[in-house]
């Protein structure tokens, strides 16, 4: 009996030394399998880790291990720094068709075949301050997701792209931080009138930021791009605006294929190893007041390109500052092309402008592949050429009797004596105060889209005569901003 005692005592002693350590490794709960807001407000299950007092504000209490699905327009979801995570098949966070909801402070990660979030015919949405890693797509917008605002996201580590769209207009992409995707930061396709701005996009195994076919009237501004392969590219997209992006260290920094009617201004492109900037089979596109620098293999290059505006960039220290290449009936002018193995190289281009550069201590100032090919260096008298450091002449311009000569089919008939020269000429001191700034920029927005005989024309604010007021006059005050004539 005593023997049956202890015997019994010991297994109730191991019983409860079992449940003790049960009890100690326990976690939190962790819901699984995928939870739904309903329509009608509803959390299904009802057990699921999210609550609501008003059926407006969702509030996470744990992590869920699967997928959230939303019904319910017009509510705050906020993960209070809990964590969505995946498995195969299922997009983490879908919000197909919702409007006015706000999706916050969540980790989304492990949604490897899927998004961590999506967005499908769904509009006026906000996605902010998440930290969305490791899934397919990061943030996916698709047909007809509109109005949206994805802003302060962590977005890393994603097999596809960070954020992808398609067939979506007027989202603002701001502020977000997108590293380390498979393929591309930020790709659209057939979207139009969207903002992104202010985002930090870097080591990407694609393109920074993609503009594809399809995308119109887009604007890319302020953003940081660094380390990707290339910096931006557009590809068959038209009337897109690309200005004030920082962009460094990738294997080519802009690049346009097959696009028109592009504006690309006020970018600080450096340090690529291929090309600054690549127009290939692109029309009509401004290329206004870059910095363009060392450029392993060029500055501007352009590939069957024409009728493209290039104007007050600062182009140094590349290979070849400017690389036109069976490309014709481009103008450039008003651009400091300086310190560059070439300053301009030319291969079977013809009828291409060049007037108010300054040619600045180039290894070779212009290169010409094939003499026969004519271009245009001066823009008659007396606006003038260029300024070529290596040239002796007298006059701004010269009176045609010190041309500097390229060859047989290429000469500067007015060059210029000193570098900005023109600036005398052009009048950009347009209340002739002898300074250049705001007083006279604010003269020629007041002229702006005048013309003789049109009740605003101010006929000092036509600074490159060409009679009307317009983006190259504001432009080519802007550039000489602060200097004193």
């Amino acid at each position: 009996m005593k023997m049956k005692m202890t015997s019994l005592g010991l297994t109730v002693t191991l019983l409860v030394a079992c449940m003790v350590t049960m009890a100690l490794e326990i976690q939190p709960v962790q819901a699984s399998g995928t939870i739904y807001i309903r329509a009608d407000g509803s959390v299904d299950p009802s057990i699921a880790p999210i609550l609501t007092a008003d059926n407006v504000t969702y509030t996470f209490t744990d992590n869920i291990l699967d997928s959230v699905v939303v019904e319910r327009d017009n509510i705050v979801l906020d993960g209070a720094g809990f964590t969505v995570q995946g498995t195969v098949g299922v997009t983490g966070i879908d919000l197909s068709y919702r409007s006015n909801v706000t999706f916050q402070n969540t980790t989304i990660k492990g949604f490897s075949s899927r998004p961590g979030i999506q967005l499908y015919s769904s509009s006026n949405n906000t996605i902010r301050g998440n930290t969305i890693t490791n899934n397919f797509h990061g943030i996916l917008l698709n047909r007809f997701s509109n109005f949206n605002t994805i802003r302060g996201n962590n977005i890393t580590e994603s097999n596809g792209c960070g954020i992808g769209a398609d067939s979506c207009s007027n989202n603002t992409f701001r502020d977000n931080h997108i590293s380390g995707s498979s393929w591309k930061g930020i790709s659209f396709y057939s979207c139009s009138n969207n903002t992104i701005c202010g985002n930090y996009v870097t080591n990407n195994g694609d393109e920074g930021i993609h503009l594809g076919p399809g995308c119109n009237f887009n604007t890319v501004s302020e953003n940081k791009i660094t380390e990707n392969s290339y910096g931006i590219s557009i590809e068959g997209s038209n009337n897109q605006v690309l200005h004030n992006n920082f962009i460094n260290n990738q294997y080519g920094g802009i690049f346009a294929s097959g696009s028109s009617n592009n504006t690309v201004g006020n970018n600080n492109v450096t340090n690529p190893l291929g090309a600054c900037l690549i127009l290939s089979n692109t029309f009509y596109n401004i290329i206004v007041n870059n910095n363009i620098a060392r450029g392993s293999f060029g500055g501007i290059n352009l590939a069957g390109s024409s009728f493209n505006t290039l104007t007050g960039n600062n182009i140094a220290e590349n290979t070849d500052g400017i690389y036109p290449a069976d490309s014709s009936n481009n103008t450039v002018t008003n651009n400091n092309i300086t310190s560059n193995g070439r300053g301009v190289f030319l291969v079977d281009s013809s009828d291409n402008r060049f007037y108010h550069n300054g040619f600045v201590d180039n290894s070779y100032q212009v290169h010409i592949m094939k003499s026969a090919y004519a271009n245009i260096w001066d823009d008659g008298y007396p606006s003038g050429g260029n300024y070529w450091s290596d040239h002796v002449c007298i006059g701004n311009p010269s009176d045609g009797s010190q041309p500097y000569v390229l060859d047989d089919n290429n000469i500067d008939q007015y060059p210029f004596q000193n570098l900005n020269g023109w600036l005398h000429h052009l009048a950009v001191d347009v209340n002739g105060d002898g300074k250049v700034d705001i007083q006279d920029l604010g003269i020629a927005a007041s002229a702006f889209g005048s013309y003789p005989e049109h009740p605003r024309w101010y006929p000092n604010a036509d600074v490159n005569g060409d009679d009307k007021t317009d983006l190259k006059d504001i432009a080519l005050i802007a550039k000489h901003f602060g200097e004193t004539c």
